[in-house]
This record gives C-alpha cells, sequence and structure tokens, in this order.
C-alpha cells in the first residue's frame, strides 16, 4: 500500500567541490526549522500563562516535539554526509599518497640503475 507520508532516502551525484555547500545548505535549512521551532515553544509558553489553555499547549507541544524528530533526522543525514565526504577526501589523500611515493620508488630506483 502506498504510504504518502513515509520517508525515503534518495541519493544523486555532484561534484565533489559542491558537498560542502550542499551539507551546509541542508545545515541552513535545519537552522530555520529550529528557529521555527524555538519561536513556537515562546509562543506556547505565552499562551499558557496568558490564556491558560492546556490542550492547546499540549497539542503544540506534540506537534513541536514530531518536528523535532524530523530535525534529528535531517541532521543526522548531514552527519552521514560529512562522514562520506571525509572518507572520501582520506581516500584520495591516501590514493595520491600512495602515487606519490611509488613514482618516488620508481625515480629512486632509476638513479639506482643508473650508477
Amino acid at each position: 500500500m502506498f504510504e504518502p507520508d513515509k520517508r525515503v532516502r534518495i541519493s544523486f551525484t555532484v561534484e565533489m567541490t559542491e558537498v560542502p555547500g550542499r551539507i551546509a545548505g541542508l545545515l541552513r535549512e535545519a537552522e530555520a526549522r529550529c528557529a521555527d521551532i524555538t519561536n513556537r515553544l515562546k509562543e506556547t509558553a505565552t499562551n499558557l500563562d496568558v490564556q491558560g489553555n492546556i490542550q492547546s499547549a499540549y497539542n503544540s507541544v506534540d506537534a513541536m516535539r514530531q518536528e523535532m524528530l524530523a530535525l534529528d533526522v535531517r541532521l543526522e543525514d548531514c552527519q552521514v554526509l560529512l562522514n562520506g565526504y571525509q572518507a572520501t577526501i582520506s581516500e584520495l589523500n591516501s590514493s595520491d599518497l600512495k602515487t606519490g611515493n611509488e613514482e618516488q620508488e620508481g625515480q629512486l630506483e632509476t638513479v639506482i640503475e643508473d650508477e
């Protein structure tokens, strides 16, 4: 059965240089959502003080908790992306070092053979 609210992971390819900017965009989106939740939390507390409407405050808190769960998922996504990006950079640097060492070894061997 189709579940329109089910969360799914998607993937696509971007240039390595774009990755930090893409992650920063996701973090800014999370920041905006967090700011919205913070503002609504303040409003809920004020309304509870002034109006004393327990049910309304309860519903607001429940909605904010659900949004914070979604925000936590987004932050986890950012962590996974950052970890993968860092691992890729480390792998590329390690590969470059190995290639550089092999080239140097080859040059040393050539020098030794020439003598």
